[in-house]
């Protein structure tokens, strides 16, 4: 029978030794592999947040151009705006709508030309997931207003002039009136926006 004093430790003093270093070790390697997914996805977060800032600041740039585009043409539309309203009251007679506008905008209809290159790219290219909410909410706002508001009021004044009845005579002066009044509402789009660009820059230049 063995006694306690003839009994062999289960782990030599080596053994346990060696399984101590290799634990540490191991918990070294894991911690190296957990601090390097980390310090990675630590970069990756640090870029996107640098590339939303580099995408808004190219936003920026170009709702500054449209803002400047529309603050262009907004005198000659309101220059037209107000004289085909003196003509509502009294119509040129036997005038078709087309000749009447022609008569009053010497530069046709003042060409709004609003982008939306940069903004639609950065948009599919995911470019301002980083971004600050606040800020994209009001850019993806102000460009919808430029979409269906200035640009809509446009476009829908364009197509008046494509009408048959723009080439007709108009001696009630009805072409007239209606076309007089989607220009005011033109008009008004346009000043509107013009306050919106201002609003939506000041606010992107403080969070800067």
């Amino acid at each position: 029978m063995m006694t306690a004093a003839s009994r062999k430790p289960l782990l030599s003093g080596n053994t346990r030794s060696w399984l101590g270093r290799a634990f540490f070790e191991s918990a070294l390697i894991v911690l190296g592999v957990v601090l390097g997914f980390w310090v990675n996805e630590w970069r990756e977060n640090r870029q996107r947040e640098a590339e939303g800032r580099a995408a808004i600041e190219r936003v920026a740039i170009e709702l500054r151009n449209n803002r400047e585009a529309v603050a262009r043409v907004l005198p000659y539309h309101e220059r037209v705006a107000e004289e085909l309203r003196a003509l509502r009251s009294d119509p040129p007679p036997d005038t078709s709508l087309i000749e009447t506008f022609f008569s009053v905008a010497d530069s046709g209809f003042g060409d709004l030309r609003l982008n939306d290159e940069v903004w639609r790219t950065a948009l599919s290219r995911d470019s301002v997931a980083r971004a600050d909410f606040s800020d994209v909410q009001a850019i993806t706002s102000v460009y919808n207003l430029a979409d269906n508001g200035a640009r809509n009021s446009w476009s829908l004044l364009v197509s008046f002039m494509t009408e048959t009845s723009a080439f007709a005579p108009d001696p009630t002066g009805v072409a007239l009136m209606r076309f007089s009044f989607a220009y005011d509402e033109l008009v008004s789009q346009e000043r509107y926006l013009i306050q919106e660009y201002d609003a939506v820059l000041k606010l992107l230049e403080a969070d800067q």
